[in-house]
C-alpha cells in the first residue's frame, strides 16, 4: 500500500486554511479592540484590552502551529513516497 499524496496534500491545505481563519479572527479581535479602544474610556479597558491581546497572542501561537504542523506533514509524506519508490 502506497501513501496517498493527494489526501496529503488536501489535508495540509486544510491546516494551511484553518491558520488563516484562526489569523482573520485575529485581525477581527484586533478591529473590534481599536474600536471599542475609540468609543469607550474607563479603568475596566485596561483588563479587557489584556485579555483581547492574550487572546490574539494564542490565535497566532495557534495558527503557527498548524503551519508548522502542516510543513512537517508535507514533508514526512515526501520522505515516505521516496522510500517507496526506493523499495520499487
Amino acid at each position: 500500500m502506497s501513501i496517498n499524496m493527494a489526501l496529503i496534500n488536501s489535508q495540509v491545505r486544510q491546516l494551511r486554511e484553518q491558520a488563516s481563519l484562526l489569523r482573520e479572527v485575529q485581525a477581527s479581535l484586533l478591529s473590534y479592540q481599536c474600536n471599542l479602544n475609540s468609543h469607550w474610556r474607563g479603568v475596566e479597558m485596561v483588563p479587557t484590552n489584556q485579555a483581547l491581546e492574550n487572546h490574539m497572542r494564542r490565535l497566532e501561537a495557534l495558527a503557527n502551529d498548524l503551519e508548522s504542523i502542516s510543513s512537517d506533514v508535507r514533508r514526512e509524506a515526501e520522505a515516505i513516497r521516496r522510500e517507496e519508490e526506493e523499495v520499487i
